[in-house]
């Protein structure tokens, strides 16, 4: 009855519904590292983080925008230069929208020094909250591992009614409370991570050194 009212037309026009993706690099790079095993924590490929976004959940999606978060060192740090030329490449990449929190130094001068995120997951909450009140998407591809984040995803979810698909790292489990309130979860295995985080090209090296050196006689 309802195809002979509206038709098999009006069906098919039905506008795509919107996706956003928000993207903790923090999480991404460091679960790549560990699954991939190279030497030093790599960094994002934008165009084929976007690309990827486009299909990861299903096809019939338009894909608004992609938020990366990251963290971003003090403008006085020997490694602020590098980070900040691939942040700005990073932004650049059409339909990223690259939002920093920073890094503060704990412990500084004694052996146990270290650098710390702060600020990075309230961007996403505030991100992820807000543009599900403006109602900017249908669908949000959020790649975390953060037990903070998961009231978030409850409440864009079950109060504003939009659908959390939830990606994880092969090897970097997330958080159970963010498996609960995600409406789906999905893995991102090591034959994707090389492209997202810019080891494609290492990756095939590798692979065609090793396919020539088997092919090579004894």
């Amino acid at each position: 009855m309802l195809l002979s009212a509206f038709g098999a037309g009006d069906l098919e026009s039905r506008p795509l519904a919107v996706a956003m993706a928000f993207v903790d690099a923090g999480y991404l790079t460091a679960g790549a590292r560990s699954c991939l095993k190279v030497p030093c924590t790599p960094r994002i490929d934008g165009d084929a983080l976007t690309s990827w976004a486009r299909f990861a959940y299903r096809s019939d999606i338009d894909l608004l925008r992609t938020y990366v978060y990251d963290a971003q060192y003090p403008d006085d740090a020997d490694r602020y230069p590098d980070q900040r030329a691939y942040f700005d490449a990073l932004a650049a990449e059409p339909g990223i929208r690259l939002r920093l929190g920073h890094l503060v130094e704990r412990s500084a001068g004694s052996p146990r020094a270290a650098w710390q995120q702060k600020g990075v997951d309230t961007l996403v909450v505030l991100d992820l909250v807000r543009l599900a009140q403006l109602r900017a998407y249908d669908i949000a591809l959020i790649i975390a591992g953060d037990r903070d984040l998961a009231e978030a995803l409850r409440v864009v979810a079950d109060d504003h009614a939009r659908r959390v698909i939830l990606f994880s790292v092969e090897g970097s489990p997330p958080a159970k409370e963010l498996v609960h309130a995600a409406d789906d979860h999905g893995v991102i295995g090591a034959n994707y991570l090389p492209m997202l985080v810019g080891e494609r090209q290492a990756a095939d090296k590798q692979s065609a050194a090793g396919d020539q050196q088997s092919a090579s006689p004894a």
